[in-house]
């Protein structure tokens, strides 16, 4: 299951895959950015090792994508986590979109069927 609340945290439960839109990027004065071809969007997780993806962009509609497959979370403890997005811009700027977060592991109710 995923949830992502009104104030960008999220919460996924252990070893489900995901699909995370982020689409509103600002630079480090505030303003609008809009991706261009060349940049890159990185997805950081605060594990140790840290976990980091890069994000797919969609430049038509100004998003980037975020996929998490079932080995990204499935060996991580049930527990909260910071995370972080960050633009780097094609000519090296570095933007964190989205900062200081929680990324909560959630626990999967499992069913046996006893003999």
């Amino acid at each position: 299951m995923l949830d992502i609340d009104r104030n960008q945290n999220i919460t996924l439960t252990r070893g489900d895959t995901a699909y995370i839109d982020v689409t509103e990027f600002r630079n480090n004065d505030g303003e609008s950015y809009t991706l261009i071809d060349g940049d890159k969007v990185y997805f950081r997780l605060g594990t140790n090792p840290p976990i980091e993806k890069e994000l797919t962009l969609d430049l038509i509609n100004n998003k980037a994508v975020l996929h998490l497959v079932p080995a990204d979370t499935e060996n991580l403890p049930y527990s909260i986590f910071k995370f972080e997005v960050e633009v780097v811009t094609s000519v090296g700027d570095h933007y964190t979109c989205v900062a200081d977060r929680n990324f909560t592991i959630g626990k999967e109710v499992e069913e046996h069927h006893g003999n």
